[in-house]
């Protein structure tokens, strides 16, 4: 898989070697340069992995196949994303949350022997304080209503409601930063949240910046993909710094702000509308729900709306996922972790080569250990069908015997949490 810094990568490489011819007597630079740039590659996103191989699938899996990148794997509209302008209270509606969705029969409980039926949802009608929140309800209610009417049915007090915090750096991304890099990196963030603009030049911060902000590109690509759906930076004209780079967020860096591509308010908007998309499902998910189906609501809402594509150019992206609705392993692992990070729920990454191709994932913890959960090999399926629970929340061995080589990120420690369709231990 294509990663999206590669032109910040490129052009870093230009700038290294005319660094080297330019200050002749500072050749170590270079070679800090060159090797911060090959830190900068995330293992396992140098290409799509492949997916499922079971011979009892009757179509064709877009994770298996490099050629049709664009299919879609199943298509699910609702037509309750329509509100009006009646005004109910949040007790109200939390309640007629859990009211609205029948439950299945108790002649069909969990472990389900056949796959149990999912019922339609509508969300209460509400009053929306601003335009940027209907426009959020717009794009996301109908995922929402599906996640919700898949947790109604497969609810399963089988599991603990023991939950972790959420861990900013799970990975050690961070961690592995020198104290002066960690500055710069709280630094950028403060910067991207603000969006300001900068320049650092070699001439008044020292050849040692263009390094620093390099090699800062990778934890804050990972840890804040939020920030990466709009903020980077790319040498200058001089090629001897480094300039901030606001983009459309519905694009790439290849239409910036700085380039007269894309107004800054209308980045901002995009900004602010990810965000409002990323509060509302976590302000819908249902109460009372176990650790396990709150990670199940989660990824059930990344499932409904995002669709597997290559096609856009933002889909390595959260916003691919969330806002436009096609993305690739990148932009679902990375939304899963936005949206764990909004509901307070540990998560962090795996990367591997599953069947040769590149590939991320998302790990998280239950009080029986840590486990693997890939979004996007479960949206082969439809949310809620027993396929779509083969890549969620399984063993390390689960994975292994799938095909999930993992070369990177956070190793699973858990030995067994029942799907809906097990038995326990």
């Amino acid at each position: 898989m294509k990663c999206k810094k590669t032109v910040i990568c490129a052009a870093a490489a230009v700038l290294a070697a005319l660094l080297s011819a330019a200050f002749c007597s500072c050749g170590a630079i270079t070679g800090i340069i060159n090797s911060a740039l090959e830190e900068l590659s995330i293992p396992g996103l140098d290409g799509e992995s492949s997916q499922e191989t079971e011979e009892d699938i009757s179509y064709e899996n877009p994770l298996l196949s490099s050629v049709d990148e664009t299919y879609d794997p199943w298509e699910y509209s609702d037509g309750g994303s329509e509100q009006s302008s009646e005004e109910e209270s949040e007790r109200e509606e939390e309640s007629s949350i859990q009211s609205q969705v029948s439950k299945p029969e108790e002649t069909n409980a969990i472990p389900f022997s056949k796959e149990p039926e999912i019922p339609a949802y509508t969300l209460p009608n509400e009053t929306f304080p601003d335009e940027l929140e209907k426009e959020a309800s717009g794009i996301i209610d109908s995922a929402i209503c599906r996640a919700i009417a898949v947790v109604s049915v497969y609810k399963d007090e089988r599991h603990s409601y023991v939950s972790y915090a959420f861990d900013f750096d799970a990975n050690g991304f961070v961690g592995e930063l020198t104290s002066r890099q960690k500055s710069l990196y709280a630094t950028l963030i403060d910067y991207a949240e603000s969006f300001t603009e900068f320049e650092y030049k070699q001439s008044e911060y020292g050849g040692d910046i263009l390094t620093d902000v390099l090699t800062v590109a990778k934890p804050l690509t990972l840890t804040r993909p939020d920030i990466d759906s709009y903020f980077s930076f790319r040498p200058g004209s001089t090629l001897t710094s480094i300039l901030s780079t606001y983009f459309d967020p519905y694009k790439d860096s290849n239409y910036s702000v700085a380039d007269g591509d894309v107004k800054m308010s209308k980045v901002k908007h995009d900004a602010e509308l990810l965000q409002r998309i990323i509060k509302r499902v976590v302000r819908k998910m249902p109460e009372g729900l176990t650790t396990y189906d709150k990670y199940l609501y989660l990824a059930s809402v990344i499932s409904a709306q995002n669709t597997y594509s290559s096609d856009p150019d933002n889909c390595y992206t959260p916003f691919g996922a969330l806002v436009g609705g096609k993305s690739v392993c990148e932009g679902y692992s990375r939304a899963f972790l936005l949206l764990c990070r909004e509901a307070n729920l540990w998560c962090a990454y795996r990367f591997g080569m599953p069947k040769g191709g590149g590939h991320i994932w998302n790990m998280i913890k239950l009080d029986t250990g840590i486990y693997n959960v890939d979004v996007t090999w479960c949206d082969a399926y439809e949310p809620g069908t027993k396929k779509w629970f083969k890549y969620f929340i399984k063993t390390d061995s689960d994975f292994v015997s799938d095909g999930h080589n993992a070369n990177d990120g956070v190793k699973g420690t858990g030995n067994f949490e029942p799907d809906p369709f097990q038995s326990g231990k």
